[in-house]
């Protein structure tokens, strides 16, 4: 048994790596034998999609053509398709072209109107609305009906008090609380929609539709739709661009809790329906006090494990404490769901952070449509290999070879906590180093700092006045002209978090997991060192988990990559992107880049990021030669073993001048010796030095 785990967890040589190879399929291998219709139609589609574009190349021409005849042709079975154009390969235009031919045609009555009903989606509501307009002014029709939800800048609410943020949303916008709520303008969405062919929906409720434990918000009820003769029928397609959500960390917290009791106390305020029944809050609330006590009972039992995957009780989630969670606080609510889902699936338990972590899949069932997904990344993306989805892939004649891209590779530690530090150097660095339109991102802790420092400046392209992070620069095309880009630091997770998502894509660890715990103590305990990571937080025991990591790095820096000027197919420009790697993380991280951009450069960068001490100021002023000569004898030359301070100093300066500096009463420049961690100690009358 031991054996066989192993077998299955342990690799030698970590840094070994290339991307898994993936079966692509051919258009002809994906649907039946083309109609002439068909045909005729993708030959049309692919003509005007060409002619929107500056000189598109062969292979772009043939990509538009395929997918037009994919999309409307006979699917040889119904498995969802993935469509991995990479980036600047014209696929949004496609789109756009594809949905105005179809829409003219049709209008025309040179096509039925079979070929309009779908469903489309994008990761922002903005670039909906951009489509939307270009294909509404393009074919002076309105066909498309947009999905919205509610957020802090709606204006369309007709209660005399309106939400002021998402969690007063969550309260009052049901009947229950909202006596206008039959009135409201996204009340009423799914009603209106049922009169257009086509909708247009964000993935997050794409995810929401395929997720929700709500009968009444399910992607069943956007299928059909009514004609303009009242003839009821199904959207039979959707259109997904940019990758859907197949996985979403959920952690069960004791704030979980807390949220829900706080939510049930503040109902009465904004409850103008019936009285709430005091008793019953006090009901519930015990109830939830009782869950409270049920997580802090977990970690005391833990507390000498760092990790622990469990079943939770579900006698302490009661059929009755459901229902009226749901009639009080609704479906909606996100630590209601949190909630239900921890009692209906297993869960990791992590001390440290003290989180339970959900470990479920994401559902992703389109009940039937054809799906189409555009996704750049798709074949490294390790999500659409789990799980029970079998997607398919279209092979795309994409190949480029990048001679033009250049990795500059910076080889220091940009982490969140790391970054602080060098902050201010990097920036330096930057105001020095470029002077042309530069695609700056980092973490979004540190948006306000670099906002600040470059808000003036033409050299950093801002987003909408704030400087560029991860997770806000998803789907946007700002810095398409930039050929210089800098990424300060990777978009990565904790390890934990890490861990949970791998098991939620791989249950099946997870359930192995939990079986080992009626095994042998030894057995257990070798597995789940080889799962979890080591005191460094490093996946070191297992290959899987290990290149997941990476992955999930590269695939979003291939994302930020493209924003550049690169995202052009056909550009032939230098584009410069500079990286700061861990020493290392540099082979593995190298081999998935180079895997991913052909024949594209990498050079070694060396830039001087070591913390200078806040005293050296003092080092550089004027009769203060000898001091910095001291200095730099202590730097790099001393061993810092324990030595008498007069041994060392009267080598480069006098005892006026050391008394001056530092044994006097207030020691005023002792700064020097702190940020070098040399302790600076009095014994007897005399000063002695000592690296800490």
């Amino acid at each position: 048994m031991v054996t066989k785990i192993k077998d299955n967890i342990v690799n030698k040589e970590l840094k070994d790596f290339s991307f898994e190879k993936i079966d692509s399929f051919e258009i002809k291998d994906l649907i039946n034998e083309p109609s002439k219709e068909i045909i005729e139609l993708a030959n049309k589609i692919a003509e005007n999609t060409k002619n929107s574009l500056s000189n598109p190349s062969e292979q772009q021409i043939k990509f538009y053509n395929d997918c037009s005849q994919l999309i409307y042709g006979e699917l040889k079975d119904n498995n969802p398709i993935l469509i991995p154009a990479k980036c600047g390969f014209g696929k949004t235009t496609f789109l756009k072209s594809m949905i105005s031919t179809i829409i003219t045609e049709v209008k025309n009555e040179n096509l039925s109107e079979d070929y309009l009903p779908m469903i489309i989606t994008q990761e922002r509501l903005e670039d909906l609305e951009k489509l939307i307009k270009a294909i509404n002014d393009e074919t002076d029709t309105n066909y498309i009906y947009l999905f919205k939800g509610w957020n802090e800048k709606f204006d369309g609410c007709i209660n005399t008090s309106p939400p002021k943020n998402e969690k007063e949303h969550l309260i009052k916008c049901n009947k229950l609380n909202c006596e206008e709520y039959e009135s409201c303008p996204l009340s009423h969405q799914l009603e209106k929609s049922r009169n257009f062919p086509i909708i247009a929906i964000t993935t997050a409720r794409l995810a929401i539709l395929n997720n929700s434990i709500d009968p009444y918000i399910s992607l069943d009820n956007y299928i059909q739709f009514t004609d303009e003769n009242g003839i009821t029928k199904r959207r039979n397609r959707i259109i997904i661009d940019e990758k859907p959500k197949l996985s979403e960390i959920k952690i069960v917290t004791q704030d979980t809790i807390n949220n829900l009791r706080s939510y049930i106390e503040k109902y009465n305020r904004f409850n103008h329906s019936r009285e709430f029944d005091k008793e019953e809050e006090i009901s519930l609330k015990e109830q939830l006090n009782a869950i409270s006590a049920y997580l802090l009972e977990i970690e005391r039992d833990t507390l000498n494990e760092k990790y622990k995957i469990m079943e939770p009780d579900k006698s302490k989630y009661t059929k009755k404490l459901k229902d009226k969670l749901i009639k009080l606080i609704g479906y909606k609510h996100p630590d209601f769901q949190k909630l239900d889902m921890f009692f209906s699936n297993l869960v990791l338990r992590c001390r440290d952070n003290n989180n339970f972590y959900i470990i479920k899949q994401n559902n992703f069932d389109t009940r039937g449509l054809k799906t189409f997904i555009f996704d750049g990344t798709a074949e490294i993306s390790i999500e659409y290999k789990t799980g029970k989805n079998d997607f398919k892939y279209l092979k795309i004649d994409d190949y480029k070879s990048y001679p033009h891209l250049n990795f500059h590779i910076i080889k220091t530690n940009v982490s969140r906590q790391s970054l602080n530090k060098k902050k201010d150097l990097i920036t330096e660095w930057i105001t020095d180093t470029f002077s042309e339109k530069t695609f700056a991102v980092t973490y979004k802790m540190y948006e306000k700092y670099f906002r600040e420092k470059f808000k003036n400046k033409t050299n950093i392209i801002l987003d909408t006045n704030k400087f560029p992070y991860f997770g806000n620069t998803k789907g946007k095309n700002d810095w398409y002209e930039c050929g210089k880009m800098i990424q300060i630091g990777w978009n990565r997770h904790s390890s934990d978090d890490y861990l949970a998502e791998f098991l939620s894509l791989n249950p099946e660890y997870a359930s192995l997991w939990l079986k080992l715990y009626e095994f042998e103590m030894e057995i257990t305990e070798f597995f789940i060192e080889q799962m979890t990571p080591d005191n460094y937080g490093n996946f070191s025991h297992n290959e899987e988990i290990y290149h997941f990591v990476f992955q999930n790095m590269v695939v979003d820096l291939e994302q930020e990559v493209y924003r550049t000027k690169i995202r052009e197919f056909n550009t032939e420009e230098e584009v410069d992107v500079y990286l700061f790697v861990r020493e290392k993380e540099y082979e593995i991280i190298k081999s998935m880049i180079a895997a991913r951009f052909k024949n594209c450069n990498f050079i070694e960068t060396d830039v001087d990021f070591k913390i200078k001490p806040k005293g050296q100021n003092i080092l550089v002023r004027k009769g203060n030669e000898k001091l910095a000569d001291l200095f730099n004898y202590l730097d790099y030359k001393w061993d810092g073993k324990k030595t008498l301070a007069s041994i060392i100093y009267s080598k480069f300066i006098s005892v006026d001048q050391w008394r001056e500096h530092f044994g006097g009463k207030n020691q005023k420049d002792l700064i020097l010796f702190q940020d070098r961690g040399i302790k600076l100690s009095k014994t007897k009358g005399k000063w002695y030095l000592k690296r800490k």
